[in-house]
């Protein structure tokens, strides 16, 4: 089928309703599928490029160790040390309210908790 043919069926009332047809098609899936896409997308950017920062400065845990000195009762334990908003802010060179919105997504996706007044990666049990 060459263009003259196809302009020919165009104008035609069958050409009309088939032309309409994929019209409406095409804009119903982007109606229907384009939003979708966008936070998908959106959310793949956010993770990518914010949180994984935010994580890794969690990943590299502050381990506060006792003295071994004891010799009664159980061994000490290791305390972990919380990270402050504000000094993950500093670190990463972000405003603490970026560094919130990053930890919540984390928080949201199992990653990070709250924790004595600060964030910390989440303990996998």
């Amino acid at each position: 089928m060459d263009w003259r043919a196809t302009r020919d069926f165009l104008n035609t009332w069958q050409g009309y309703v088939t032309a309409s047809i994929a019209v409406l098609g095409t804009v119903f899936g982007t109606v229907l599928y384009g939003p979708r896409k966008f936070l998908e997308t959106k959310d793949w950017y956010l993770e990518r490029f914010r949180d994984r920062q935010v994580e890794a400065v969690l990943r590299d845990r502050q381990i506060l160790s006792p003295p071994a000195n004891s010799n009664f009762g159980s061994p000490a334990r290791d305390i972990e040390i919380p990270y402050p908003v504000k000094n993950i802010a500093v670190t990463l060179n972000r405003s603490e309210a970026s560094i919130e919105r990053s930890l919540i997504r984390l928080e949201k996706n199992g990653k990070a908790e709250h924790f004595s007044g600060g964030w910390r990666l989440k303990h996998r049990e």
